[in-house]
C-alpha cells in the first residue's frame, strides 16, 4: 500500500539526513586501569554490571597503566578473554596494589599472597547492584574458570535457536513462529517494540547456543526496547533473507506504526520492516556502536509515531518536506557527470523501477515521494532524487550491492540512498509495493 511505503520511505530518509558517519573511537585497551580506591568503588562496586579485576602487586609492576602486553606475558589468553570485554555488562579492569596500605582496602585486600609474596590474582565481581554482588578470587592461572562466572552471572534475556542445516524456507519458519510467540504475548510489542534479529557462528560444540556477552549485554541494557533472537549457523542465504548480508550480523524488525500487523504463522502474511546494522555508517559491530543504532532506530520510529499521530499543525513544525519533487533518469551517460555528483547533492535518493511498468507507476511514486521527503531542519535541501530502470542497467544496480534477484516483480520498486562524498549505499531491506 501506499501508506506503508510512505512510512517505510520516511524513515529511511529520516536516518540518512540525521545519521552522521561517525564511528566510535575503539579505546587503546580493553580494560580499564583503576587508579585509586574511589575510583575502583564508583565504577566497580556501585555499579549494576559484572568485573573481572586483575590485580597485579607492586613488585611485579608500579606502573598504574598496565597495557594487554605486559598482562599477556602473565596470562597468555588475557587479550582473548578480554577483547569482548572492551565494554557491555561483562567489563574486564586492572588495580595496581602499589604500598603497603592498599592492601588494607578493597580491592588490594582480596590479593592471594604465596609464601608471603603477593601474586597476580583474578576477583569475580558478580553481576548486580552493590547488595547482590557476590564477590569470589582466583589465582591468576584461573582466569578462564573466573571469566566464565562472571559471563553466567550476567543473566541472560536471549533466545536463542539453531538454523544449521536448515534450508532457507525452515529458517524463514522459525523465525515467523518467533515472531507469533512474540506477538501472542502482547499484540502491540512490535509496534513500539523491536526484535533484534541476530546471525551468528557456534563457538562451542558442546554449547553451540551459547549467546555472547555482547548479545546478552545488549538484551539487558535495552530490555525495555527489544526482543534478540539469535540465529546461530544459518546459510547465508538464510540470513539474508532476514537483512543480513554477512555473518556475524544484525537486523531489527519493527512494525511500522499504525500498520495492520496479521497474528499467523504463514511468513507471507506478516509485514514488517527491517533494518540492518551497517558497519560504514555506525561503526564496528561492539557494544557501543550498536547500542548508538538502536537508540537512533528507536528515536526515529517515535519521530516516525509522532508523525503519524500529531495534528497538521505539529506536523509540519516538526517535518519539512520537499515542496517540488523532480525526478531525473539515470543512464549509462550521465551517472557521475550530470547527475549525483559530488557537488550536485549531498545524498542521493534513487528508486528502482522496471522497465515495463516505469510510465504506469511513475506519477505514484511521485506522490508518494512528496510525502515522504524531508528537509534539513533549517529548511535546505540535500537531495537529488533518481530513477533508474533496473533491468535495463544491471551493472549500475550489482554495483550497488543488489543481487539479480531485485529485478523479480515482487520486489521492484525499490529504493536505495547513496553518499557520493562518503561513497555510502544504505539499502531499504524489504520492498515497499507501489
Amino acid at each position: 500500500t501506499f501508506r506503508k511505503m510512505f512510512k517505510t520511505i520516511f524513515t529511511i530518509l529520516l536516518h540518512c539526513i540525521l545519521t552522521a558517519s561517525s564511528k566510535n573511537n575503539e579505546n587503546a585497551l580493553d580494560h580499564v586501569n583503576f587508579t585509586d580506591e574511589q575510583d575502583f568503588e564508583s565504577n566497580v562496586i556501585e555499579s549494576k554490571i559484572a568485573w573481572l579485576i586483575a590485580l597485579i602487586p607492586e613488585n611485579i609492576s608500579n606502573d598504574n597503566r598496565i597495557d594487554g602486553d605486559f598482562l599477556n606475558s602473565i596470562y597468555p589468553n588475557w587479550s582473548k578473554f578480554t577483547k569482548p570485554l572492551h565494554s557491555g555488562h561483562l567489563r574486564a579492569g586492572v588495580f595496581v596494589c602499589s604500598n603497603a596500605e592498599s592492601f588494607s582496602k578493597v580491592p588490594c585486600s582480596k590479593i592471594i599472597s604465596r609464601n608471603s609474596v603477593h601474586v597476580p590474582t583474578v576477583v569475580v565481581y558478580s553481576h548486580g547492584f552493590q547488595e547482590d554482588k557476590s564477590v569470589n578470587v582466583y589465582p591468576f592461572e584461573d582466569f578462564e574458570t573466573a571469566q566464565n562466572e562472571a559471563y553466567e552471572s550476567v543473566p541472560n534475556l536471549v533466545d536463542s535457536v539453531s538454523m544449521k542445516n536448515d534450508s532457507p524456507e525452515k529458517a524463514q519458519d522459525k523465525l515467523s513462529k518467533y515472531i507469533s510467540y512474540i506477538v501472542n504475548m502482547d499484540t502491540k510489542y512490535l509496534d513500539t517494540h523491536f526484535i533484534l534479529v541476530v546471525a551468528s557462528k557456534s563457538k562451542n560444540p558442546h554449547e553451540p547456543l551459547k549467546p555472547s556477552i555482547l548479545m546478552k549485554s545488549l538484551a539487558l541494557e535495552f530490555e525495555d526496547v527489544i526482543k534478540v533472537f539469535n540465529v546461530v549457523d544459518p546459510s547465508s542465504e538464510s540470513a539474508a533473507q532476514f537483512g543480513i548480508n554477512k555473518i556475524p550480523g544484525l537486523t531489527l524488525l519493527f512494525n511500522v506504526a499504525g500498520e495492520n500487523f496479521i497474528n499467523t504463522d504463514d511468513p507471507d502474511k506478516q509485514k514488517l520492516t527491517g533494518m540492518g546494522y551497517s558497519p560504514k555508517e555506525f561503526g564496528p559491530m561492539n557494544f557501543n556502536s550498536i547500542s548508538s543504532w538502536i537508540r537512533y532506530m528507536d528515536e526515529t520510529r517515535r519521530s516516525l509515531m509522532d508523525h503519524e499521530i500529531g495534528s497538521d499543525e505539529e506536523k509540519s513544525q516538526n517535518i519539512r518536506l520537499l515542496e517540488k519533487i523532480e525526478m531525473v533518469e539515470i543512464t549509462a551517460e550521465n551517472w557521475g557527470k550530470g547527475v549525483c555528483t559530488a557537488d550536485q547533492a549531498e545524498l542521493c535518493l534513487i528508486v528502482l523501477l522496471a522497465s515495463s511498468e516505469a510510465n504506469e507507476r511513475f506519477e505514484d511514486i511521485i506522490d508518494v515521494l512528496e510525502k515522504s521527503v524531508v528537509t534539513r531542519g533549517d529548511g535546505s535541501n540535500p537531495w537529488q532524487l533518481l530513477y533508474v530502470k533496473a533491468d535495463c542497467q544491471f551493472e549500475f544496480v550489482s554495483g550497488m550491492g543488489f543481487e539479480r534477484d531485485v529485478f523479480t516483480p515482487n520486489v521492484l520498486p525499490s529504493l536505495f540512498v547513496f553518499s557520493q562524498k562518503k561513497m555510502i549505499v544504505s539499502h531499504m531491506n524489504e520492498e515497499f509495493d507501489a
